[in-house]
């Protein structure tokens, strides 16, 4: 573990300073020693390597973008995958993760906490958790919050490429191996996404547009899909201006079964629970895991990204180059969540016994109540107030993130021998939600469920399911309900200065040196409401709108039919009206704010001779954290963390961290022949943990569980070794093989801890089993295998396979890797992903195919269990057909298969099991 360090690199930045004069200055001196000489032979083919660097590409097909993808990752001397535009704003996908899918060692998510969604949100390399790979936008960083209310409150640092339409692209570019000029922060690897930039344009005008729908089946709904791009140059290519617009909507809808969560017999719900299965026979000293609420669901959303791009382009001289790049996405993401809950705990906890209760290792597969309520020997709750289900409905109306940012940069060339270039900006983003909740108790009734074997859903009894009743009709405790407010502001400024010097040498072909500064800042506010009297009362709630729904057909075993229902805006009207809780005080345990700031230093020396290639560099990065947030002036936590009343018995908290790390990197290419090349790299990489794991406090008076944080973590640094071979062997056409090994000190993993706090439920002190985060040791090894060929008459093949095996290898006490269970996963490794396609294409139209498949990886943990998402695949293909040169429908489909969507626990329990529908799209586009 890394000790905490004050040291400035203010000297190091003081030495590149002084480096670089010094160039310009014998850049000078040479010019004025020689001032009519010619260049030199060297000097010559560096200037030639840049002109033919420079050039553009105009990419007007699927099969001259794939081989400009392959000449781009054979030119390179690092590891990198390529992905180029078929056309001008024209990617084979709808999002920049879709088309990340496919390429070898990369797995991507569709949703964060919200789980999958259809859309590919998150992205991850080569069997690590999204948080350790970097997005970078032409080459800085982008600020990025959520709209999920989870994801708010996790704080995270990956990007969701949700605002990151595919229509902004000419360029993805994904560095696998490292090396010094390349920005700090991901471990596992960089993902740079490159927009177009006017005076790349062959022609002076150019336009084009995309006006379309799509379509989900389960929403049963059209919504429209339109963005448009003008670009336009000077004749003499000294000054260009593009523009860019998007507004894309989606309606999606989600199906699914769920157990929220298991209560385990050693955390002891209450002594009625316990005493009423004691008289139903189920032994107490053994294990007896139950779940206690387990839920019929549905997932609606409406979403809607819109946003703009602008570059302009000036070019003064044929020496200086400057430019100005601004961006803006919003995602509105009005979403609901109906649950219909069958609810065995709410009989007991009141003590009323089971009229079966069946344990099956260690958990109990079956559980029924029949008859009478009759209550347990000794217990000390009643009959009326038993319940039998539960139904939640958490709306939140006003949930969007959005993302700016603007970048100015600058090339200057300095001499034939020297170039520098600067970037500077500020990216902002911003996360909003209000979470609405409207929730019933239904009163005691015969009920009951069983586990069936196999991935099928729960056998449920749900009583009277298709009717309003609540456990106290008439009463203002009649209807239940809660009210959150998150937001989450997140902003990061950058300065980025680099030069590069060409050298006479043989085999050292350039240097390269810069420093980049960075300040990013977080914050998170959460506010909670107080439910009014008149808002429980049934008499308040909306039934003039309520309707009986049935869901989930092809969910196997699924009992999800005949439930009442209420619609998301009956609900938001009754909150307005009868039953709004007001978010006005702030739960301070869960609030932060936190700064960070980074300065880096870098010198990196390429060299080339006639088969050998590559680079060798160090880069130097401080980085000081600043966290505030708050603790329990009570420190036997006598006061509940969420109580709002005990806002004001909170004192701020503040702590700062400062650390410096080495990080040495060199990339080798070697040109066996003029079809065959060899890499080999090595490097040490860094990540920073995610910001809500420095502060914040969350605690369920359910479970008896939580999430806690620890303002000392340190950053995760790893020593990183890629070895590989890459065939060429015709046109279009790659055999790759590579293995790869990633040693990491600092991953952050889950701890585990007591902590002792009021329970709002119990109305008593209750110790919580408290999931923090804690440096550990862990690693990851594999092995890639690529394989693209284009075949006679248009045709082509591609496939890839990708094998991760990641492991903890710390000791560390308290985390599941140490407990009896040994589970020693990282979280987000999958062991196998695979990924087929082919295509086809000739002058009058294309066509592409693809399957990517996945196989289980660990989603989560708490203090108790991990949760995994089993295998899983999708199926996308797409067809465009050129109705004249300038017009081109297209036909494109996504999650075709419609597979389950599957988690469960690693000792087998039983999880959630789902699926969310086709999306289609039909797009017509012109282009001028």
């Amino acid at each position: 573990m890394k000790k905490n360090m004050t040291v400035s690199l203010t000297p190091i930045a003081s030495a590149v300073a002084m480096l670089a004069m010094s160039v310009m200055m014998s850049s000078a001196q040479a010019q004025q020693a020689e001032p009519q000489a010619a260049p030199k032979a060297e000097a010559k083919a560096e200037a030639k390597a840049e002109a033919k660097a420079d050039e553009v590409v105009v990419v007007t097909g699927l099969r001259a973008s794939l081989q400009q993808s392959l000449n781009q990752k054979r030119n390179s001397d690092s590891l990198v995958e390529v992905i180029t535009a078929e056309d001008v704003g024209k990617m084979p996908d709808k999002n920049v993760a879709d088309s990340l899918q496919r390429v070898p060692g990369v797995n991507t998510t569709a949703g964060g906490s919200a789980g999958s969604l259809g859309e590919n949100e998150r992205v991850s390399i080569r069997g690590t958790a999204e948080n350790l790979t970097l997005t970078t936008v032409n080459g800085h960083g982008v600020a990025s919050a959520d709209w999920f209310w989870a994801d708010i409150a996790a704080g995270g640092r990956s990007v969701s490429y949700s605002l990151l339409p595919s229509d902004i692209v000419g360029r993805i570019t994904v560095h696998k191996s490292s090396q010094a000029d390349l920005p700090e922060g991901g471990v596992s690897g960089t993902v740079d996404i490159e927009s177009r930039r006017p005076l790349d344009f062959k022609a002076p005008l150019t336009m084009s547009a995309n006006i379309g729908a799509a379509y989900q089946n389960y929403a049963g709904k059209t919504d429209p899909q339109v963005s448009a791009l003008v670009s336009w140059k000077n004749d003499t290519n000294t000054f260009g201006a593009l523009f860019q617009v998007f507004s894309q909507q989606r309606t999606l809808k989600r199906e699914e079964q769920e157990n929220l969560w298991y209560v385990y017999d050693d955390l002891s719900w209450n002594d009625n629970s316990n005493k009423a299965l004691a008289a139903a026979g189920v032994d107490l000293t053994k294990p007896h895991r139950i779940a206690p609420l387990t839920g019929s669901a549905i997932f609606e959303q409406s979403r809607k990204r819109e946003g703009a791009l602008l570059d302009l382009q000036f070019k003064p001289t044929k020496d200086i180059t400057l430019g100005l790049n601004a961006f803006s996405s919003t995602l509105t993401a009005s979403n609901s969540n109906t649950n219909w809950m069958q609810d065995p705990w709410g009989a007991l906890n009141q003590g009323v016994i089971p009229t079966k209760a069946v344990v099956t290792n260690g958990v109990i597969t079956e559980l029924a109540f029949s008859g009478p309520c009759k209550l347990a020997p000794g217990a000390t709750g009643t009959c009326a107030d038993a319940a039998s289900n539960a139904v939640d409905v958490a709306i939140r109306p006003d949930a969007k993130t959005e993302t700016n940012f603007v970048n100015l940069d600058g090339k200057f060339k300095m001499s034939n021998d020297l170039t520098f270039t600067a970037k500077g900006g500020r990216s902002e983003s911003t996360g909003h939600s209000k979470d609405i909740g409207f929730e019933i108790f239904g009163p005691y009734a015969a009920n009951g469920y069983k586990m069936n074997s196999g991935e099928s859903a729960i056998t449920v009894d749900f009583p009277s399911a298709s009717t309003f009743a609540t456990r106290y009709a008439g009463t203002n405790k009649a209807v239940g309900g809660w009210t959150n407010l998150m937001e989450t502001h997140d902003s990061e400024d950058y300065l980025h200065l680099d030069g590069t010097l060409q050298m006479e040498s043989k085999f050292l072909s350039s240097l390269k040196f810069g420093v980049r500064s960075t300040s990013h800042k977080r914050d998170l506010t959460w506010l909670v409401g107080q439910r009014l009297a008149d808002g429980g009362l049934t008499a308040n709630a909306p039934l003039g709108d309520l309707s009986v729904t049935s869901f989930g057909a092809g969910i196997p075993g699924s009992p999800l039919s005949n439930f009442w229902n209420l619609p998301s805006s009956s609900i938001t009207a009754w909150a307005d009206k009868y039953a709004y809780f007001p978010a006005i005080n702030h739960d301070l345990s869960k609030e932060f704010k936190f700064k960070e700031g980074v300065n880096a230093a870098y010198l990196m020396a390429n060299f080339a001779s006639d088969t050998l290639s590559g680079n060798v560099g160090v880069r130097v990065v401080h980085t000081k954290d600043d966290i505030d947030g708050y603790r329990l002036d009570n420190t036997n936590g006598t006061l509940h963390a969420g109580d709002p009343s005990s806002s004001d018995k909170f004192s701020a908290m503040s702590s700062s961290v400062s650390f410096t790390d080495v990080l040495p990197s060199f990339n080798m290419r070697a040109d066996v022949n003029k079809d065959l090349v060899a890499r080999f790299a090595v490097s040490r990489t860094l990540s920073h943990p995610d910001y809500g794991q420095y502060a914040g406090l969350n605690l369920n008076d359910f479970t008896f569980t939580g999430t806690g944080s620890n303002p000392k973590l340190a950053p995760v640094l790893s020593n990183n070794v890629d070895l590989s071979a890459e065939w060429y062997f015709a046109p279009r056409s790659l055999v790759s093989v590579g293995v790869f090994a990633n040693f990491l000190n600092g991953y952050v993993t889950n701890g585990n801890s007591v902590y002792n706090a009021y329970n709002s439920q119990t109305k008593t002190n209750t110790d919580y089993a408290l999931s923090g985060p804690a440096n550990t040791d862990a690693r990851v090894a594999g092995l890639e295998l690529a394989y693209r060929q284009a075949l006679a008459g248009g045709f082509g093949l591609e496939a890839n396979y990708t094998y991760a095996d990641g492991k903890e290898t710390g000791s560390l006490k308290g985390t599941l890797c140490a407990s009896d269970t040994h589970n020693c996963d990282m979280l987000g490794t999958s062991r196998n992903t695979v990924n087929f396609g082919a295509y086809f294409e000739n002058d009058q139209m294309n066509a592409r195919i693809g399957y990517s498949e996945r196989s289980a990886y660990l989603f989560g943990t708490n203090p108790k269990r991990a949760t995994y998402v089993k295998n899983g695949g999708s199926l996308s293909a797409s067809i465009n057909y050129n109705l004249t040169p300038n017009l081109t429908l297209s036909l494109e489909g996504q999650n075709l298969l419609n597979p389950m969507l599957y988690t469960y626990a690693q000792n087998g329990d039983f999880g959630s099991i789902g699926h969310q529908g086709r999306t289609l799209f039909a797009t017509m586009r012109v282009k001028y």
